[in-house]
């Protein structure tokens, strides 16, 4: 992705103050606790990293998919791998998708995008080592992972939710192009968001692992996606690390935005000292802050179903 220029999982029964009257309300189903779904999800991450460099058309690439296709399996879900071959590129790209069916009429997408950049830019080759984008990729595909295992546990008793591993969102040129950029999402939309679909809004996950969380409100999201996840974010205290911050950002939403899909981009874009340099490193990924944005959506999934995935 590229910052635009700005304008302007053993689940517990908690309790949360409310924030309009002061008393105390279970989110039902309860939420996973910030420990549990955080940890699960840094031990996805952790084994995404550990297959090296994810870049499109590589040996990792496709063991990073296998491995997400695996724990679907074991979650009693069907994971699809839909792989395309684009000749400009010369490049194969695979993304993988999974639908947890539910209680609503139309689908919520969470997705997220799994590859690495084929080449830094030669200001970035800082320290000469493996660039295993831990954060930017990594921390994403992990999460969706935990997030796949607390959906598959509340079966029906959820909306319905598309997860969606994109290939190829990272430029393939060193430097920022748009036009050679968003390969999977594109793809996505190409493929799905035709006449008479029935996805209601997606949910895009980018570098939501840092160590000092602040997720940004990104400028080009819909800002009738932004209400759900305030109310939620004060609801569990989590003020400090949302949306404090803001950026512009080319990322994987913008092709569903362009087909007229609602999107919104949690994303810490801005206090990202790793982005696109070969520090983006597992010791800079928190599971705290995996837990933290896993409990967000997963307590704003009811506000989102009732306004964006009923006919």
């Amino acid at each position: 992705m590229r910052q635009r220029p700005l304008l302007a999982h053993a689940l517990a029964a908690l309790l949360v103050a409310c924030a309009a009257s002061g008393s105390e309300a279970p989110f039902d189903p309860p939420l996973p606790s910030e420990v549990d779904l955080g940890r699960r999800a840094y031990a996805h991450v952790e084994r995404i990293v550990q297959l090296g460099p994810r870049y499109p058309g590589s040996k990792a690439r496709e063991a990073a998919a296998d491995m997400i296709c695996a724990r679907l399996r074991a979650l009693d879900l069907v994971p699809i791998r839909e792989a395309w071959f684009d000749e400009g590129e010369q490049l194969r790209f695979e993304n993988v998708r999974c639908r947890l069916r539910g209680d609503t009429d139309k689908c919520l997408i969470i997705g997220t995008h799994y590859d690495t950049k084929l080449e830094l830019p030669a200001e970035r080759q800082d320290q000469g080592t493996t660039f295993v984008s831990a954060n930017d990729g990594g921390s994403g595909s992990g999460l969706l992972l935990a997030l796949a295992e607390e959906l598959a546990a509340r079966g029906l008793r959820r909306p319905t939710i598309e997860l969606v591993w994109f290939d190829g969102e990272e430029s393939i040129p060193p430097l920022w192009d748009v036009d050679r950029a968003l390969y999977g999402s594109r793809e996505f939309v190409r493929r799905h968001l035709t006449k008479g679909h029935t996805y209601g809004a997606l949910v895009l996950l980018d570098m939501v692992g840092a160590e000092d969380l602040h997720i940004d409100r990104e400028a080009s999201s819909s800002p009738e996606l932004y209400p759900p996840f305030e109310a939620v974010v004060k609801q569990l205290g989590y003020d400090q690390h949302f949306f404090k911050t803001r950026s512009d950002v080319d990322d994987d939403h913008l092709p569903f935005l362009d087909a007229g899909l609602p999107a919104i981009d949690l994303i810490q874009f801005g206090e990202n000292p790793h982005w696109h340099r070969h520090s983006d490193r597992l010791e800079h990924v928190s599971w705290r802050s995996l837990g933290k944005v896993g409990r967000v959506v997963l307590a704003a999934l009811p506000a989102l179903s009732a306004r964006f995935l009923r006919a």
